[in-house]
């Protein structure tokens, strides 16, 4: 029996324990600022009704997805250690597609939360001028 790939499981079960921390830690940051804009938003009146319920829903959908991405690396981890060649390839496989979709993903929350800000500051900026 072949010898099992125990760093590539070490590497791939730490990959898949960060993503699944940085998907709590991405809730816990946008519940903060939801509440911070909800708190200043009627008194400004820069948000448009439903606008912040319906940004809530695409970044709560997407920070799912990065739960979802996380739970496959883990499960890809796993099977990287059976030391089955089969299953190391599949996990391996696993593993990778759903880091690079992770990264995929992460990215497009990141461009898309700056854009929002950078507009809301540029329409804030506008008013108090």
């Amino acid at each position: 029996m072949p010898e099992k790939p125990t760093a590539a499981f070490v590497l791939s079960l730490l990959a898949g324990i960060l993503v699944l921390l940085q998907g709590v830690m991405a809730l816990i940051a946008i519940g903060m600022a939801v509440g911070k804009v909800a708190e200043i938003a009627p008194t400004y009146g820069f948000i448009e009704p439903g606008l912040l319920e319906k940004a809530l829903t695409v970044v709560y959908a997407v920070i799912a997805a990065i739960f979802i991405f996380a739970i496959l690396i883990i499960v890809g981890a796993v099977l990287i250690y059976t030391g089955d060649p089969g299953k190391v390839k599949t996990g391996s496989i696993i593993v990778l597609v759903f880091s690079v979709y992770k990264l995929t993903v992460w990215r497009w929350i990141h461009n898309w939360i700056r854009t929002w800000t950078s507009r809301w500051h540029t329409r804030t900026c506008m008013e108090t001028a």
